[in-house]
């Protein structure tokens, strides 16, 4: 796997996207974020980069009998859905979930990893009540809540709370969970690999603060590729149905947990 950076030459004036394309050229280009702050899913390490992202990648790519470019361009995960949109790869994987705004721009594939969702929330204002009463305490006009901007959690946390009011954060630690801890905000939403790794760093945190897993919503991450691109998006789902082994994410935790910071 060639790993390509921003002072790295790209191939330019190529057609992206096509299947019989990719085999012809011999290579699979990948669209990524820019560096390595995507636990789990793109964490560099001594000679290279390990991750979900990558395995999916690399599997994807032999399963093709083709190289894989990694081309770590991108700054944002719309960033990537947008580089896919424009033609500049065949495929993005860095971990995308979900979003109608993002379906309209690029096609998905059948989720490679499943995720839960889980609300992180202050003990204090659920103490006392029953666990069904989880819409009364959020979903109020006084009730704040952080979710990380340029994440499916925006559209899904206004859904589910549409009376609250829904913080936009740039940052996780020195953003959302720092206001937190301030009582800036009630709660936090993110997906368990995040929550639980936060935890395991900072378990001082199960003090004030209480995680809850939303039962039945999960956090799917799939490859996208360019609409046109009917054909390897076709390819890719059967490479997922029959060949490749989506893990949950617990078993992303137990994989990578020795890896994590």
């Amino acid at each position: 796997m060639t790993f390509v950076h921003a002072d790295m030459p790209i191939t330019t004036n190529v057609a992206y996207g096509n299947l019989a394309d990719i085999v012809k050229r011999g290579e699979l280009v990948v669209c990524a974020l820019k560096r390595d702050y995507n636990q789990f899913f793109q964490m560099k390490v001594k000679d290279g980069y390990i991750g979900e992202d990558i395995r999916f990648a690399s599997e994807l790519g032999k399963a093709l009998g083709v190289k894989v470019v990694y081309k770590m361009l991108y700054e944002t995960y719309d960033d990537v859905v947008d580089a896919i949109h424009n033609g500049e790869g065949d495929v993005g994987i860095a971990k995308i979930s979900y979003t109608q705004e993002r379906a309209r721009k690029v096609a998905y594939s059948e989720p490679y990893l499943i995720s839960r969702k889980v609300i992180l929330i202050n003990r204090v204002a659920t103490a006392g009540k029953e666990s069904n009463t989880l819409d009364k305490v959020l979903n109020t006009p006084s009730a704040r809540i952080a979710v990380m901007e340029n994440t499916c959690y925006e559209s899904f946390a206004e859904m589910l709370f549409p009376k609250a009011q829904i913080l936009h954060e740039s940052e996780w630690e020195n953003g959302a969970i720092k206001k937190l801890r301030e009582g800036t905000v009630i709660a936090v939403i993110r997906d368990e690999l995040r929550i639980k790794t936060l935890i395991s760093a900072q378990p001082n945190l199960l003090i004030n603060f209480m995680p809850l897993i939303l039962k039945g919503e999960s956090d799917s991450i799939s490859a996208i590729t360019n609409i046109k691109g009917h054909s390897l998006i076709s390819y890719i789902n059967k490479f997922i149905e029959n060949d490749y082994k989506v893990l949950t994410g617990k078993e992303v935790l137990d994989t990578y947990k020795d890896y994590v910071k």
